[in-house]
């Protein structure tokens, strides 16, 4: 039994040393390392419908208030914008003739869409899209050829 016990004696300096010898090669290191981005401020435009009003009758004694559309677009959180639709309120037929027509912010037609930056604009509450629906009116008992008539329209969002 003395045997057993010296050459375990002797066996657990050398393993001592071996635990001993693992922890002083093992370590850890550290470093911070800094992120960082600048948020900027844009606004998009995102997607339209166009206003199709469909057929018109010159001879027809009410308004033809089928055109409907929109335009849809997405800001940056507080920036403040404005929405506007430049060109003139006029289409231009095959014939050469003008069809006059108006849009408008809402259903019942009221307000006319503004066609230049007016007013103190608006904060956007962030980037949800947004839209923008357009109501349009062509006036009754235009004296106009038939044909097809059609105008370009630029919707405009400015920050």
């Amino acid at each position: 039994m003395r045997k057993k016990a010296r050459k375990i004696l002797l066996i657990l300096p050398a393993i001592s040393l071996l635990f001993l010898a693992g922890g002083a090669w093992a370590g850890t290191e550290s470093l911070n390392m800094s992120v960082s981005a600048n948020v900027v401020s844009g606004c998009q435009i995102t997607g339209k419908t166009d206003v199709a009003f469909g057929f018109y009758d010159p001879t027809d004694k009410f308004d033809n208030d089928a055109g409907v559309g929109d335009f849809r677009f997405r800001c940056s959180k507080t920036i403040v914008y404005w929405t506007y639709v430049t060109g003139a309120r006029q289409m231009i037929g095959t014939s050469g003739d003008i069809l006059d027509f108006e849009l408008y912010k809402e259903p019942a037609r009221v307000t006319p869409v503004e066609s230049i930056k007016t007013g103190p604009g608006a904060v956007s509450p962030g980037v949800a899209e947004q839209t923008v629906m357009l109501y349009g009116r062509i006036p009754a008992k235009q004296n106009i050829k038939i044909g097809g008539y059609s105008a370009t329209l630029q919707v405009v969002v400015e920050y």
